[in-house]
């Protein structure tokens, strides 16, 4: 007497991904745009991009640097991460730092692509985009150097310090550096204010 069992097998297979967390915006190709804005020749500005394995398995990112055929080698871009790897548990989030340093003025445009190894269908294009600038006259260390911004403390108008007898007037004063990135010589005055003064 022969007797058969019969099993019912089943199974579900998954593939490695990741997401791009943030920028959460998305072009109308579906790339992650990162523009820089205007950033001064010689100077950088860092914007953080975050990615995360949404899935169940490890994933391996491959970062490859893409170049058009005009563009130069860095272009001003650089990061870490280009032409490497980074490998991520399932729920693990990873920030990576993209870097414009540009060293003369002008549009730049590059793109960096996201691939997933062993998974051919998760693919994500980061697009940088930037503008580098000069100036004849550069202002350095200020309060904030990338806005070019200089801020004073507060002072208390309605109550003057005392020394002793003599009332003097109440001031503050910051001390920064004028650099001349330009070839030929500068000269300038500085227009007169009621409220400020330089020496």
């Amino acid at each position: 007497v022969c007797s058969s069992d019969l099993f019912s097998l089943s199974g579900s297979g998954t593939l490695p991904c990741l997401s791009v967390v943030s920028p959460n915006s998305r072009n109308s190709n579906g790339s992650v745009p990162l523009d820089f804005g205007k950033v001064l020749a010689g100077k950088k500005k860092i914007l953080p991009v975050s990615l995360r394995n949404d899935g169940l398995v490890e994933t391996t990112c491959i970062f490859d640097r893409l170049l058009d055929k005009d563009m130069e080698e860095h272009a001003g871009f650089h990061s870490a991460v280009i032409n490497s790897s980074a490998t991520l548990s399932p729920g693990e989030e990873k920030v990576i730092d993209i870097i414009f340093k540009p060293t003369k003025p002008g549009d730049v445009t590059q793109t960096i692509q996201l691939n997933v190894l062993h998974n051919a269908f998760e693919a994500t294009a980061l697009s940088l985009t930037g503008t580098g600038y000069e100036r004849d006259i550069t202002l350095l260390n200020l309060t904030d150097d990338d806005k070019q911004a200089l801020t004073l403390p507060e002072l208390n108008l309605l109550s003057p310090s005392t020394n002793g007898s003599e009332t003097t007037e109440n001031f503050s004063h910051k001390s920064f550096v004028i650099q001349n990135t330009s070839d030929n010589q500068i000269r300038f005055d500085w227009a007169k204010h009621d409220n400020f003064s330089f020496t």
